[in-house]
């Protein structure tokens, strides 16, 4: 199953983003060592990987010329932006309501 980047996959691997680092972020911030490492490592796997092939695509045909100014692009880039920062502000709503 070839997966295509489109503004819903960027939309949901923002969310996805958003909850991992919040969660994992501060226990990445404060590891020290190995384990630290291993859990920076642990974050990129979970969120650069799935953000490449869902909001940059894998095309290599799109990734040509000034390729980083495609209003595709950006358009998806805005949706993973928006929904990383929306779910975590909902998240930091919550947690200062509760």
């Amino acid at each position: 199953m070839i997966t295509v980047a489109t503004p819903r996959t960027a939309l949901i691997t923002g969310i996805a983003t958003a909850v991992v680092m919040y969660f994992f972020g501060p226990y990445v911030d404060r590891s020290e060592g190995a384990l630290g490492t291993v859990l920076l490592l642990v974050a990129v796997a979970v969120v650069a990987v799935p953000a490449y092939f869902l909001v940059f695509g894998v095309g290599k045909e799109q990734l040509v010329g000034f390729w980083f100014a495609n209003p595709a692009l950006l358009r998806r880039m805005g949706a993973w932006l928006l929904g990383a920062a929306s779910t975590a502000a909902i998240i930091s709503l919550v947690h200062l309501v509760t």
